[in-house]
């Protein structure tokens, strides 16, 4: 995966990760020792939530009316 990077044993990132556009990633690590000793383990990473994406509001205040019969849902 172009998103992350091992180096000494550690699992890196290369940038910031977005939990909108992908909450989770599999990494593939492959260890090769010699021309015939091959080994892969897949890593499960899951990105938590920051809110760095702010809700945005055209205006500042809103003014609704409700009907006082109307259903919930």
């Amino acid at each position: 995966n172009t998103d992350f990077e091992i180096r000494n044993d550690v699992l890196y990132t290369k940038g910031n990760l977005d939990r909108e556009k992908q909450d989770a990633y599999v990494v593939t690590a492959v260890s090769v020792q010699g021309a015939c000793s091959v080994a892969a383990v897949d890593i499960l990473v899951y990105v938590l939530d920051v809110n760095d994406n702010p809700p945005i509001f055209d205006h500042n205040v809103y003014i609704v009316s409700l009907s006082r019969d109307v259903q919930i849902n």
